[in-house]
């Protein structure tokens, strides 16, 4: 970044300041006890807006501790929930084994 886009941005920043962030009332709102409660649900919903809440702290564990990429996460968290065309197709796969397997069963134990 050069020196004099770094210059605007700080100009640009101060100006932000000076005619939004320091007026009382946007100061009050900002120290509110659950305004840090909203700026993370806000974010949360921003980037986890696929994800249900209940499975967020899986999705979290897959991304953190088993290192398992964020678009692979998010399509084994998706494969999970009715109602998506990835959970559909899982869902048809499970009842071919199953019906596979039975023939299978079927067939060895005929004779």
């Amino acid at each position: 970044m050069s020196r004099e886009e770094r210059t605007r941005l700080r100009d640009h920043g101060r100006w932000l300041y000076r005619t939004h962030a320091s007026r009382p009332e946007v100061r009050a709102r900002s120290h509110e006890p659950d305004a840090r409660a909203r700026a993370i649900a806000g974010y949360l919903k921003a980037r986890l807006g696929w994800c249900p809440d209940d499975r967020r702290a899986e999705y979290a564990d897959l991304i953190l501790r088993k290192k398992i990429p964020a678009a692979e996460a998010r399509r084994m968290i998706e494969s999970e929930l009715v109602g998506t065309a990835e959970h559909g197709r899982r869902e048809i796969a499970s009842r071919e084994l199953a019906m596979r397997l039975r023939r299978e069963r079927d067939l060895r134990d005929a004779y």
